[in-house]
């Protein structure tokens, strides 16, 4: 599933990273220290090695927007837009990410153990080699998801459909989701074994 990646140019240095007001074309780098911001937008700029843990972000905008090897574990997003974002190769562990709207955003090589993404909606957004473990995924509604080689142990789809998603390349023991939810799964043999568990059903031998 094609994803649009963030368009960036040329940036700036962001000297002091209040996030008070609309930020665009700069680059944080190496920064240490929890963020703040509530209605900006933040556009075209770039997050590289910001170890910003328990920050909080309220009603921002993010629109072509990379954040490279960055620490935002145990951060609170609320109700906030991801417009052609990318995150690659982040901790984002233990984040909350309820009743954001994701489109075109793509994940890839994050540790998101954790993270809830309660009461989103996402269109066009793809989870690559993320560890997603005992994450929530509850009452989502999403249009284009695609999960590939992700850890989804013990992870909550309950209310969210998964129906068309191909989650043969995942690992799903444990999951938890509906039987109305699950139906119309792409799934391998081993997988439908453990998923035959919702429904009360032995195999033997």
């Amino acid at each position: 599933m094609p994803i649009d990646k963030p368009m960036i140019s040329e940036l700036e240095d962001m000297e002091k990273p209040l996030l008070q007001e609309d930020v665009s074309q700069k680059q944080l780098s190496n920064y240490m220290g929890k963020l703040e911001a509530e209605k900006i937008e933040i556009s075209k700029s770039k997050f590289l090695h910001t170890n910003s843990v328990e920050s909080h972000f309220r009603k921002v905008i993010f629109s072509d927007v990379l954040f490279e090897n960055c620490d935002f574990s145990n951060t609170y997003w609320e109700e906030c837009s991801f417009i052609r974002v990318q995150f690659q190769n982040c901790k984002l562990m233990g984040t909350s990410w309820l009743e954001n709207y994701f489109y075109h955003v793509y994940f890839e090589e994050n540790r998101m153990n954790y993270a809830n993404f309660s009461g989103s909606q996402m269109k066009e957004i793809a989870f690559q080699n993320c560890n997603l473990q005992e994450a929530n995924v509850e009452e989502v509604k999403a249009k284009h998801l695609s999960l590939q080689n992700c850890n989804l142990m013990a992870s909550s789809f309950f209310h969210t459909s998964l129906k068309d998603i191909d989650l043969t390349t995942c690992d799903i023991e444990g999951i938890t989701v509906g039987l109305e939810e699950i139906k119309g799964t792409i799934v391998n043999p081993m997988q439908a074994l453990d998923l035959s568990k919702l429904l009360g059903i032995v195999i033997k031998d």
